[in-house]
């Protein structure tokens, strides 16, 4: 018994220490766009966990309010290759808004996940631009 609970220490202790943690540290959109009209947005993404990741994906949503919920509406993804620990990274995705849409304060959501690992600290993984008025 005691091998085996040695064993599961050093396995736990190996595979808590090599953590994937990507950040979203900002997101940057237009403070006023018009309907129908493309936007262009950007988003930076941090890897501050201890594990380099080879690949992920920026997820951006937009919606009413500056907390992102399931009222967030897709509007694109942007992909991203090898991201080293300690480092950061800048995306860039354009979509188009819908001709319907409403008129008023919008956000823009980034979710950020990983393909390579499971994250860590999933808190940090979404963060909205400032106001964005729809004309």
């Amino acid at each position: 018994r005691s091998i085996i609970l040695i064993f599961s220490f050093l396995l736990c202790s190996v595979f808590s220490f090599a953590a994937s943690d990507l950040k979203v540290a900002d997101v940057s959109a237009p403070t006023m766009v018009y309907k129908g009209s493309s936007v262009q947005v950007s988003v930076n993404c941090s890897n501050v966990g201890t594990t380099k990741m080879s690949s992920y994906i920026v997820k951006f949503y937009i919606s009413r309010s500056s907390t992102y919920g399931n009222d967030a509406k897709p509007v694109g993804t942007a992909w991203g290759n090898s991201l080293n620990v300690g480092r950061t990274e800048t995306l860039s995705c354009t979509f188009f808004l819908p001709a319907d849409i409403a008129r008023g304060t919008w956000y823009v959501h980034a979710v950020i996940v990983s393909r390579s690992y499971p994250d860590s600290n999933p808190k940090n993984d979404t963060a909205h631009s400032g106001p964005m008025y729809v004309n």
